[in-house]
């Protein structure tokens, strides 16, 4: 039986080839191979939903827990948050974050209050139901059917729908940094401290767009939110899999997909990021997928720029929490974080 890395590379190039050879099959046999692969897709989904695999998974991977009173009222009247989620979320990652009421009519019950007046932002390769489909990219039920179990297994209620366009997905770089700032321009700031929080790539795009901005635009930010940043993608992809492996992957997210190897990467662009804006590094013991030395890597390179002074920059290591669970995985570290979370709050928002 494979094991290890060997293993773990088994898994993660299983969709990718079978999506490819979806494509193919599907540009030769058109429709009659297109009407079989819908039914496949649509079989699995199913599976997923009305034999519990889903739920099971979920089960394990999700605790419920008690809903915590919000901290102050004043908070989501003071505040707007930006959030920019990981690689293959959409906007209702952020729904991991502001509690059981949700956004946008799609809720999570079981998620904490973390984040207030939360205006989530999809990354370039996000298209939502609404949007038209692009010929010959990776099969629209292809990735419904991912992106459905992977709702499911998060217990989120009323689900919108979308669509990846895996060719235009970015690693933190220039498309995730302009859609970012995108989104900042057209919510121009009023009265409200704006806060930017990001989960893993989201994370390292914050801290990227944000080391790039004009003073001026760096001014209106009061606080930046990091969770599971990396520091560079081949140093993740190491990490993981090995530098044999490693070295081969980021190659072919080269060719596959938006990412550019020749680019900035987080840990050159952290150098910059400006003395005067408070930043919070958040990062487990458990996480095996972006190691707890790569996200303190930033947060040790951010102090260093700033002469070793840590005055606005604060930290949170979780203990036992993956990657993709930070939140709600052990009640633990989410009671850590509810307490990490508060006393940012009670330090720049409610001073």
């Amino acid at each position: 039986m494979i094991s290890g890395p060997l293993h773990r590379l088994a898994l993660g190039l299983l969709p990718v080839a079978g999506a490819g050879f979806v494509c193919l099959c599907q540009m030769l046999f058109q429709w009659s191979f297109l009407v079989f692969t819908l039914a496949l897709g649509a079989l699995a989904v199913w599976l997923g939903w009305d034999f519990g695999i889903v739920a099971r998974q979920r089960d394990r991977w999700f605790t419920p827990f008690d809903h915590q009173t919000p901290l102050s009222p004043e908070i989501a009247q003071k505040v707007r948050t930006f959030f920019y989620p990981g690689l293959g979320g959409s906007w209702m990652q952020a729904l991991r974050y502001v509690g059981p009421t949700g956004l946008n009519g799609s809720s999570l019950p079981s998620a904490p209050l973390l984040l207030y007046s939360v205006q989530p932002v999809n990354p370039p390769e996000v298209i939502l139901a609404s949007d038209s489909w692009p010929a010959l990219s990776v099969p629209w039920f292809f990735t419904v059917a991912i992106t459905r179990i992977g709702v499911a297994m998060h217990g989120i209620l009323s689900p919108a729908t979308y669509f990846l366009n895996v060719p235009l997905t970015s690693f933190a770089q220039r498309p995730d940094q302009e859609q970012l700032r995108a989104a900042l321009a057209s919510n121009p700031r009023r009265e409200q401290l704006t806060i930017l929080a990001g989960s893993s790539r989201g994370a390292s795009t914050v801290l990227c767009a944000v080391s790039q901005m004009s003073r001026e635009q760096q001014d209106e930010i009061g606080l930046v939110v990091l969770e599971g940043a990396f520091d560079t993608v081949p140093n993740t992809a190491h990490a993981r899999f090995g530098t044999g492996i490693g070295s081969f992957l980021t190659w072919v997210l080269g060719w596959a997909t938006a990412y550019d190897p020749a680019a900035p990467t987080p840990l050159d662009l952290v150098k910059s990021f400006p003395a005067h804006v408070p930043v919070a590094f958040i990062t487990s013991k458990a996480d095996t997928v972006v190691p707890m030395a790569h996200t303190l890597a930033l947060r040790d390179a951010v102090v260093a720029a700033r002469g070793g002074d840590t005055t606005h920059v604060h930290t949170l290591v979780l203990e036992k929490s993956g990657h993709s669970s930070y939140v709600n995985q052990d009640l633990g570290d989410q009671t850590l974080y509810r307490a990490f979370m508060d006393s940012l709050y009670r330090k720049y928002v409610l001073k």
